[in-house]
């Protein structure tokens, strides 16, 4: 088994810089090597699909999800593992590695396909990057009011039903009291995190 975790990192513009995951993924396709690779970097999946297509590579994802002032700690305490792959038999051979090799103890193991590891990974951190988004905004138009308005919300949470919005396949937020009271809260603070939930739940409702 080879890891790869290499850096993903941003270049100028924004986009994502694969440089060092393909160059990894490449020279192991050219040494044939017939092991498992391990891609534990973050990778979107639209730059490793052609590889993955084309390569006879034994290729599986399996992302990390640690915070970066405890990485370590964190990665040895893992308990849920999630496995990225396209053939159920890397998945096994990855599974026995992380039972016999290691020393974590009571993990679980999820198992999906590579692009919804791949996707997954970013779609965590993107919610993650959305509630602070939403706790600044929350500070701002309270003025400093933000702990208050979690310890409130922790008390008088939504229902749990909210849980599955946006799941049903119906698009955007709509009802009596979601678009009118973000409407009104918008206008009058003029923030841009209220405004841009308006503009993109009009998106995908036109």
């Amino acid at each position: 088994i080879i890891f790869i975790c290499v850096g993903s990192p941003s270049k100028e513009d924004g986009s994502l810089d694969d440089t060092q995951v393909m160059s990894s993924l490449e020279y192991l396709d050219k040494q044939q090597f017939k092991g498992l690779v391990v891609i534990k970097s973050t990778i979107l999946y639209g730059h490793i699909s052609e590889i993955i297509s084309k390569s006879e590579l034994k290729i599986v994802v399996n992302p990390e999800f640690l915070s970066q002032i405890s990485s370590y700690e964190d990665a040895q305490n893992q308990t849920e593992i999630l496995i990225g792959c396209d053939n159920i038999i890397y998945a096994k051979e990855l599974m026995d590695f992380y039972d016999t090799q290691t020393n974590l103890v009571g993990h679980n193991f999820e198992i999906c396909s590579i692009k919804e590891a791949c996707d997954f990974k970013y779609i965590r951190n993107i919610f993650g990057a959305t509630l602070v988004t939403f706790w600044e905004m929350v500070h701002d138009c309270t003025g400093g009011n933000s702990r208050k308005m979690a310890k409130l919300l922790n008390k008088f949470p939504l229902p749990s039903k909210m849980n599955q919005v946006g799941m049903d396949g119906e698009r955007g937020f709509s009802g009596a009291c979601f678009p009118k009271d973000v409407a009104a809260w918008s206008h009058f603070h003029s923030d841009k995190f209220t405004r841009m939930l308006l503009e993109y739940n009009q998106d995908v409702q036109d």
